[in-house]
């Protein structure tokens, strides 16, 4: 066989060339890129650091202004420790949720609220199982406290809760 002449021999040298040389200049725009993303990723956090941006939840609402109507108290029930608490509603309109956050420090456990969130509080009884926290012994120690932002602690009772059967 013979072989024919390749005429488009020349375009194809010319457009992969042209193609290898795009391709080079687009992948060191890319590193540019990234590392300038990097680089305003890298300042962002630092300025969020310096300024005092913090992912550790710490108390937002004192005791009193938290305007707790019924505890808040431990109830031990069933061989189980439970944090209960009820807020009041606000007679003047709506009032707004606040997260309820636990941390352990040394020998001792720590409950607080969080800043208001836009969620409603509906003023239901809460009862929070203090086996998901892992401070049942904490509280069986009188180690559980209420902690307000100026860092003031309020000791919270135990009381045993009769088992009801019905």
């Amino acid at each position: 066989m013979k072989k024919l002449p390749n005429k488009c021999a020349g375009v194809d040298a010319g457009f992969w060339s042209l193609f290898a040389s795009v391709r080079a200049w687009s992948g060191t725009t890319q590193r540019e890129r990234s590392a300038k993303v990097m680089r305003t990723t890298l300042i962002i956090v630092f300025c969020a650091l310096l300024s005092g941006c913090v992912s550790v939840p710490s108390p937002g609402l004192s005791l009193k202004d938290a305007r707790v109507a019924e505890g808040p108290i431990l109830i031990e029930r069933s061989g189980h420790i439970y944090l209960r608490y009820r807020r009041a509603l606000e007679e003047r309109g709506l009032m707004l949720l606040s997260l309820l956050y636990h941390k352990k420090e040394g020998d001792a456990a720590y409950y607080f609220f969080s800043m208001p969130v836009s969620h409603a509080e509906w003023g239901n009884l809460i009862e929070r199982p203090l086996a998901y926290d892992g401070t049942e012994e904490l509280a069986r120690k009188g180690r559980v406290f209420w902690l307000d932002p100026d860092g003031s602690k309020h000791p919270i009772p135990l009381k045993e809760e009769p088992n009801k059967h019905l």
